[in-house]
């Protein structure tokens, strides 16, 4: 997918959300959300999407559930393919009982202008 159509989809993403999440945080404000946290993270495809979604929903569901309570999971910034796991470990974690799971996304390029972090 070509820079300025990923560059687009992440505008609408923070247009859709704009009030509530996501929140663009400098590096400083990331450490203190993770502190006390656990940290996964997950990697997949954004613009390319999967042949079975289904199937990547059922096992973040058992990555929720194994990893339990008090997890900052960071994936990809944008909302489509591994993106749909924002909506899916909150309702994991909601399903599961467990009160204190955040999620944070990267986006390439912001993390392309800070290098030295």
């Amino acid at each position: 997918m070509p820079r300025a159509e990923r560059d687009a989809k992440y505008e609408e993403y923070l247009r859709m959300h704009s009030g509530s999440e996501p929140r663009i945080l400098p590096y400083e404000a990331q450490l203190r959300e993770a502190a006390g946290r656990r940290v996964r993270v997950l990697g997949g495809y954004s613009g390319l999407g999967y042949q079975d979604p289904t199937v990547l929903r059922r096992r973040v569901d058992e990555i929720v559930r194994e990893t339990g309570d008090h997890v900052l999971y960071v994936i990809g910034g944008t909302k489509d393919g591994i993106g749909e796991a924002y909506d899916w470990i909150r309702n994991s974690a909601r399903a599961a009982g467990f009160s204190n799971v955040k999620t944070a996304g990267i986006v390439s390029r912001e993390a392309a202008l800070h290098p030295d972090a």
